[in-house]
């Protein structure tokens, strides 16, 4: 298949499109019932992983409204507390795609610190809200392994969106896709 960015005829809403369609996808996956027991591990977050690729590459393929229902809807089908996963993965998003600018000319290595970094902010704030409202945050090994997978995935996803979908960072005296 062959990038999606390199044909101009290709929409910004064709690339929308595309994370709805992978949104939709994590949720089927994710949702299946595999085994009956209880996991003795976390899945990685993979709706975050490739939110965070895709506002570091191309912001503007990633308006609030589309990032802010998508997260509300896995919040809402996970049954996690709606809106408290939903508001950190908005703001660290919106923060990586503020960021874009000076990102354009960080290695991989630093991106991935920083990705990793925000994982683990997210995470321990998440925790400290569902604990201090009283609600139950689950195992601290499943977050743990939950964040550790995500993290390890980064890579890759930066790799498939950049080879499948075409999304990579904009040069310098390039702009971005608005709309």
């Amino acid at each position: 298949m062959a990038p999606l960015m390199g044909d101009p005829g290709v929409s910004l809403w064709l690339l929308r499109g595309v994370y709805v369609i992978l949104t939709m996808c994590v949720l089927f996956v994710q949702l299946m019932p595999i085994s009956l027991t209880p996991a003795q591990w976390a899945p990685p977050d993979v709706m975050l992983a490739i939110s965070l690729a895709w506002a570091q590459r191309r912001p503007g393929i990633l308006p609030i409204w589309l990032v802010a229902g998508t997260f509300l809807l896995l919040d809402i089908m996970f049954q996690r507390p709606p809106g408290v996963w939903a508001a950190l993965g908005l703001l660290t998003i919106e923060w990586f795609k503020s960021r874009e600018r000076q990102n354009t000319e960080v290695a991989f290595a630093v991106e991935w610190l920083s990705v990793a970094g925000s994982v683990v902010i997210m995470t321990l704030m998440y925790r400290g809200i569902l604990l201090a409202t009283a609600l139950d945050a689950g195992p601290l090994h499943l977050a743990t392994w939950q964040g550790a997978l995500t993290v390890a995935l980064y890579p890759l996803v930066v790799l498939a969106s950049h080879f499948i979908f075409g999304i990579r960072r904009t040069a310098p005296n390039e702009t971005d896709l608005k709309s």
